[in-house]
């Protein structure tokens, strides 16, 4: 992205990440607060050594002890084709701006909180992602939104509620642990690392 700083004025502290992205706060020239996801560039590497290794393995286990390690084989190409998808930023924007008008604002009735679905922005790119920045505690702060006064089994509820609908409709959040969900003052469960 050669035009990145006519865009942004300032890459500031790491903010999260794992093993596929690491998140850095951003901050616009127009004054906007954003994160910029940046994919760690050696992924593809990573991903192709260890599923060759672990079909190595398991074909040898296989060869010493039988049939309960044939499984596996398949197993890792599974897993090795999610992640690959995973990995890619490609097509993103539009798959995402579905995601989120498939369940921003999903609260059922009753409820006090309400699914929120940060907006992602352009331009698109192999590399990175930009989105809003959310406000909040990630729900690995189980105990400090609980002293705030959250309701932590509706927000438990709103989020299993929200997969169900996410699985009917075919377009699903591939990465769902405790680090991927933010609630914010205003009672709102933010949703993060949508690749």
């Amino acid at each position: 992205w050669p035009e990145v700083w006519e865009t942004i004025a300032m890459i500031g502290k790491r903010v999260g990440g794992g093993s596929i992205m690491t998140v850095y706060e951003a901050e616009t020239k127009s004054g906007e607060h954003e994160v910029i996801k940046v994919r760690n560039p050696n992924i593809q590497y990573h991903v192709s050594e260890t599923c060759r290794f672990a079909t190595n393995l398991a074909d040898a286990l296989t060869k010493k002890y039988g049939g309960g390690y044939a499984a596996a084989g398949g197993a890792i190409e599974d897993i090795k084709r999610w992640i690959e998808g995973d990995i890619s930023f490609e097509d993103f924007l539009s798959r995402d701006k579905e995601f989120r008008e498939q369940n921003s604002g999903f609260q059922p009735s009753g409820y006090s909180y309400a699914l929120y679905v940060p907006q992602s922005k352009g331009p698109e790119n192999p590399y990175f992602a930009r989105e809003e920045r959310i406000e909040g505690k990630n729900l690995t702060k189980w105990d400090d939104l609980v002293r705030e006064g959250h309701d932590m089994k509706e927000i438990t509820s709103l989020l299993a509620r929200n997969y169900i609908v996410q699985i009917q409709k075919g377009l699903v959040h591939s990465d769902v642990h405790i680090g991927n969900f933010r609630v914010t003052p205003d009672k709102k469960v933010a949703v993060f690392d949508r690749n």
